[in-house]
């Protein structure tokens, strides 16, 4: 008897040492398998994920419906501690129409997009990240409002199941091809309420947008998260604290949800992702993005062979050790 709790003893033990081992290598990020429940909810000015509060880091995923290595690509980003994707489900490739868009031209839903699309949420959801989906007009030939409206209802009737989204109800609404009116995204989150009331809605801001401008725009429309796409010119990183902190005084959780991202010929490197990131959550930021065109086109190939990799998979490897390090806001 001695003998077997003694071999328990050591195999508890041995659990034990290997899990802090792992967590000191990943700077305090736990890999999270297999989610039979995941649920998002809000809380003043922050998320919760099964009622405790999180930081998130997001991952621009937006090819998600068409990627050829979903599974390798999760699993790497979760490796490195990022907790959510952020996809759009009427992508485009290179910025040509195309029949792969969740919605049709009339608003109608592709059957085998939203087989595909839910298969990207159950992949999440196994690994344990929320899901951002940002809803785009533009990127759908020939779809008007009216029917652009008629299919996020739908889209959102059909996933009231996974309540681990997020939804951006048009990326960038105050651009002049992206433009989504302020009654239009008030007429949509009065019909979405009454058919899911729990569902977590923003509608995103860009083109230099100030932080008092949106704070604003989330005022009027009701929206339940500030969705910050903040002005990239200039050491766009070094502003990251006062802009989140500004957007915090409207109690409501503040995503910055596009920050700059790198690209050829880009002077960025990964010690200024490394600030921004550090500036949000210091600044008691609800939500971070690590942006990236590595996920722009995904149908052949992975994440990873498209990422730079002093840039892009530097600040990846470090991002660990920096949400270990960090303190979050307030807290």
């Amino acid at each position: 008897m001695k003998s077997a709790l003694s071999k328990l003893f050591r195999f508890t033990a041995m659990k034990i040492f290997v899990l802090v081992f792992l967590l000191s290598l990943s700077g305090g990020c736990i890999s999270v398998h297999a989610q039979a429940r995941l649920k998002l909810t809000i809380e003043g000015d922050k998320f919760f994920i099964n009622s405790q509060a999180k930081f998130f880091v997001f991952a621009s995923y937006f090819d998600a419906l068409d990627a050829a290595y979903l599974e390798s690509d999760l699993n790497y980003l979760q490796a490195h501690c990022i907790s959510g994707i952020r996809i759009f489900p009427n992508w485009w490739g290179n910025q040509t129409y195309s029949n792969h868009t969740l919605f049709d031209s009339l608003g109608h839903i592709r059957p085998e997009r939203m087989k595909r699309l839910k298969t990207v949420l159950e992949a999440a959801r196994a690994h344990g990240m929320i899901v951002d989906i940002t809803f785009t007009h533009e990127t759908v030939k020939g779809l008007d409002i009216a029917h652009y409206k008629k299919g996020i209802v739908r889209t959102v009737s059909k996933l009231k199941s996974y309540k681990y989204i997020l939804y951006d109800l048009q990326n960038e609404r105050n651009g002049q091809r992206t433009y989504l009116s302020e009654k239009d995204i008030i007429a949509l989150r009065g019909v979405l309420k009454s058919i899911q009331p729990g569902v977590i809605l923003s509608a995103s801001e860009a083109y230099e947008a100030m932080p008092g401008e949106d704070s604003g725009f989330v005022s009027r429309t009701g929206m339940d998260v500030i969705n910050y796409h903040e002005p990239r010119g200039g050491k766009w990183w070094n502003r990251t604290y006062s802009r989140a902190e500004e957007l915090r005084t409207t109690g409501k959780p503040v995503y910055l949800g596009e920050p700059g991202r790198w690209k050829p010929g880009s002077s960025l490197i990964a010690a200024d992702l490394i600030r921004a990131i550090t500036e949000a959550k210091k600044a008691g930021a609800a939500a971070w993005t690590f942006h990236s065109e590595a996920s722009f086109y995904l149908d052949h190939t992975s994440l990873l062979s498209n990422l730079n990799p002093l840039v892009e998979q530097g600040f990846l490897d470090s991002l660990p050790a920096i949400l270990q390090r960090t303190k979050w806001g307030d807290n």
